[in-house]
């Protein structure tokens, strides 16, 4: 198994880097303000400068196949990097890939589309890593087989632009590396702009118990989570503290809290997961928030928390909700999975599996499958034999809840979501 390590670095771009972009009438070059401005704003309308081939500080939204303006005997460096990430900000970009022997790769959309004339050296990326985590051993601890997580921050119009990172190493020559950032946005978004279901938006605020976000990567878990604490931080009577690798959206605007919120970066301030429901209890926090509960350690301690009173959320990498509880109780022993089984079905108040697909028109949207579990349904879950759990749950999610087939169906005849999307799925979930 690959040893993880984590890191994190902020960085600040400079008031005035003071770097030349063109020249102006009278033979004298433009200063190329801070990423928080438009440098052209402040010029007669007869004197803006085109953009310039070698440097943009994003003045338009980038338009989609729009290669970003670098060229090839331009060395990518941290500088470069960071007029890159601010122009693809500009561009609604959710990944950008930076790869050793390929050109750089943005996403947007849930689409991969090039954006530059030539590979990256190794050179390059190993230059980048070291620059982005301030530490010149990065690259051969990366190197040495184990993949690096870290954060990185820039400032664009006069506000903190964050990433999340990971660095590990690949096939190919000596330090090859792949490099991917990931755009996280500042502010959670509302729960009204996430358009929920109305019966999964009242089951999203248990008073206690086990709520469990599931997707695969980059399937909008996080912001999905955000949304709900947000709603809960800003209606109050709650004390809330979360746990994440790294804190993705800021909830502690003092402006529109009702009650404590705290955020708690895993390992900068407390060394693993599962000893968040511990530190919440001693906290005395009502809503726990952990981003991952990947092994059993994490996973009884939030069950043990939601025993006791505590509303806990945490996210889960399955591909649908009837798997979800077999495949948490198949990360305990065999000798403990009866009981421990039994547990979590006591605990459980809703299960959410979301995922985001393209929508008809741009853009993206989601689709989501969801079963509320009420007390009976609790009572007759345990009584259920494990190996039988998994096809009484997709039962249930269908006369129930909401199945993803189901969601997709209404979706494509309302238009938004292209028929050929809803063929994959139904294929996937073997009925078509």
């Amino acid at each position: 198994m690959t040893e993880r390590t984590n890191l994190t670095h902020r960085l600040f771009l400079d008031q005035n880097v003071g770097q030349p972009l063109t020249l102006n009438p009278d033979g004298q070059p433009y200063s190329r303000r801070d990423l928080s401005q438009d440098y052209r704003l402040d010029l007669n309308p007869d004197q803006r400068p085109q953009p310039s081939p070698v440097l943009s500080d994003a003045p338009h939204a980038p338009r989609s196949g729009e290669t970003f303006p670098w060229p090839p005997e331009e060395a990518l460096d941290l500088k470069t990097l960071d007029r890159l990430l601010a122009w693809g900000i500009e561009a609604n970009m959710s990944d950008l890939v930076l790869t050793t022997g390929q050109t750089p790769w943005l996403r947007r959309d849930g689409t991969f589309q090039a954006i530059g004339f030539r590979a990256l050296t190794a050179e390059e990326t190993t230059g980048l890593l070291e620059g982005m985590t301030n530490n010149e051993a990065a690259a051969a601890l990366v190197g040495s087989g184990r993949d690096l997580d870290f954060s990185y921050e820039i400032g664009q119009r006069g506000q903190k632009k964050r990433f999340r990172g990971n660095a590990t190493a690949i096939q190919g020559r000596l330090g090859a590396l792949c490099l991917v950032l990931r755009a996280i946005a500042g502010k959670p978004p509302r729960l009204s702009q996430l358009e929920l279901e109305p019966e999964l938006r009242q089951a999203l605020f248990p008073a206690d118990g086990l709520v469990l976000v599931t997707g695969v990567m980059g399937s909008g878990k996080s912001s999905l989570l955000a949304a709900a604490l947000r709603d809960l931080a800003e209606t109050g009577g709650r004390h809330i503290a979360t746990y994440e690798a790294p804190v993705e959206f800021d909830l502690t605007d003092p402006e529109n809290l009702r009650g404590p919120v705290e955020q708690t970066e895993i390992p900068t301030h407390l060394p693993a997961f599962h000893l968040a429901p511990k530190n919440a209890a001693r906290r005395a926090a009502d809503v726990v928030l952990v981003g991952e509960s990947r092994d059993k350690d994490t996973l009884k301690s939030l069950i043990e928390a939601a025993g006791l009173g505590v509303t806990a959320y945490a996210t889960a990498h399955t591909r649908g909700v009837a798997e979800t509880p077999l495949h948490l109780i198949n990360l305990f022993e065999p000798k403990e999975r009866a009981a421990m089984g039994a547990e979590l079905l006591s605990s459980l108040r809703l299960i959410v599996q979301q995922r985001l697909f393209p929508k008809v028109g741009g853009g993206r949207i989601a689709v989501r499958e969801f079963l509320a579990f009420n007390a009976p349904l609790r009572r007759s879950l345990q009584k259920a034999p494990l190996p039988e759990l998994e096809e009484t749950l997709t039962q249930l999610v269908a006369t129930k809840g909401q199945s993803l087939l189901t969601r997709a169906e209404q979706l494509t005849r309302s238009g938004y979501l292209a028929p050929d999307i809803l063929q994959r799925l139904q294929l996937e979930r073997g009925a078509y």
